[in-house]
């Protein structure tokens, strides 16, 4: 008899004042666990990415992401758009592992039937493999997309903060303005839209649309 499945379900990046966030799902064996695996927020940069790559060429795990842009999360609002690609990641692993116990970490069940058996736990990526590995995937990943957007908008230090709302990066937005992978809706930026300062024309322009990871997936390929 096959060994139960699991699927645990992190996000990164939610917090961010630019970029998208990112959510994972990870379906694993119920009995799965690699050595090294902890709480994305124990590791350095280098054992993310060192954890990422045992993650990800480990045949026994399978993972799928999913994204919201800044232009869409400006339009759905931060709440929905966070449950939504909850539930469409979720949904992704549910289809190849239908039997799975789901874990999603959190304190908050998304609105959506597929959700209604999902177990939501508060810190479940300090304590549930699946998830630990969810978190690890989408960090890394996300991280590495700012990396590249900071090559793009060299103003902004993006290989640094990856988005967040540093010191140096609202003095960079008060400087230089608002670039087009900033959240229009969130205060700091806002306020910064309020004054009518608009970024450099050598701060970069890009695109960003509701597909932005798989095109750079298949970029970095």
């Amino acid at each position: 008899m096959a060994e139960k499945k699991v699927i645990g379900i992190d996000e990164v990046g939610t917090g961010a004042w630019a970029g998208p966030f990112f959510v994972c799902a990870v379906t694993v064996d119920s009995s799965w666990l690699i050595s090294g695996l902890r709480d994305s927020k124990e590791l350095d940069k280098t054992k993310i990415e060192q954890m990422h790559d045992l993650l990800t060429a480990d045949p026994r795990v399978k993972w799928h992401i999913s994204t919201r842009s800044p232009a869409e999360i400006d339009e759905l609002h931060l709440g929905k758009a966070l449950s939504q690609a909850w539930v469409e990641a979720g949904r992704k692993a549910m289809l190849q592992a239908p039997n799975a116990r789901v874990f999603l970490d959190g304190g908050r069940r998304p609105p959506d039937p597929c959700a209604a058996d999902w177990i939501v736990m508060p810190n479940a990526d300090a304590h549930v493999p699946c998830v630990m590995a969810a978190a690890i995937i989408a960090k890394h990943l996300r991280d590495s997309w700012m990396k590249e957007q900071a090559v793009l908008y060299p103003a902004y230090g993006f290989e640094s903060n990856v988005g967040y709302g540093t010191e140096q990066h609202l003095e960079a937005l008060n400087a230089h303005g608002v670039c087009p992978i900033h959240r229009k809706s969130f205060k700091p930026v806002k306020r910064v839209l309020e004054r009518g300062l608009i970024p450099p024309e050598d701060a970069g322009v890009h695109e960003v649309t509701s597909e932005l990871y798989s095109s750079w997936k298949k970029r970095s390929a």
